[in-house]
């Protein structure tokens, strides 16, 4: 996230917790905005709007990712394994790849990209998808730091410049491709 989009993130959810009465401290807006990073900006914005319209209350992270029509961690992390399966299918471990920065952290904290597209499938199935979801889960219940090294893309053997999965650039060539990541119409 660049920073000009940190700051809208930021003013987002400062105006709907003043509009819920609530003066949050710059820290507790910085855990808010750390907490919904995953959430695409679009959505944010319509989740907000609807916690202005339609709560009495000050609506916390989950209710207003719920209100952005984002699926729960279990949920998520579903998606997010069957996107890394899809894209050590197709690119394996010599291209370098960028998830969401939440996968990126959780294959990095597991032991990099190279080492997971070099497992037995057998292994890759049975041990690492527990592992995996495990770890997605808990980075997503506690959020990584938005300029954390860990959602840093991940390198491939080979490739320097990552394949981004779940956008639209491959080696900073504009290309359409579904979004792998977030569960909205990938393969």
């Amino acid at each position: 996230m660049d920073p000009s989009e940190y700051d809208a993130r930021t003013d987002i959810i400062g105006a709907v917790y003043e509009t819920a009465g609530t003066q949050l401290s710059a820290a507790a807006i910085e855990l808010i905005v750390n907490a919904l990073a995953d959430v695409p900006f679009d959505a944010l914005k319509r989740a907000a709007s609807r916690a202005v319209l339609e709560e009495n209350f000050r609506p916390s992270p989950a209710k207003l990712r719920e209100l952005a029509g984002v699926p729960q961690a279990p949920q998520r992390s579903l998606m997010a394994w069957e996107a890394v399966l899809h894209a050590i299918r197709k690119h394996g471990g010599h291209s370098a790849v960028d998830f969401d920065p939440i996968t990126n952290a959780v294959i990095r904290t597991l032991g990099g990209w190279e080492w997971l597209t070099g497992l037995p499938a057998e292994q890759l199935h049975k041990f690492e998808a527990r592992k995996f979801r495990e770890h997605y889960e808990r980075f997503a219940a506690t959020g990584i730091p938005a300029q954390s090294e860990l959602a840093l893309p991940l390198e491939g053997m080979t490739e320097q410049q990552p394949l981004r999965i779940g956008g639209n650039r491959i080696n900073g060539t504009r290309r359409d491709s579904p979004r792998l990541s977030d569960g909205r119409g990938g393969s």
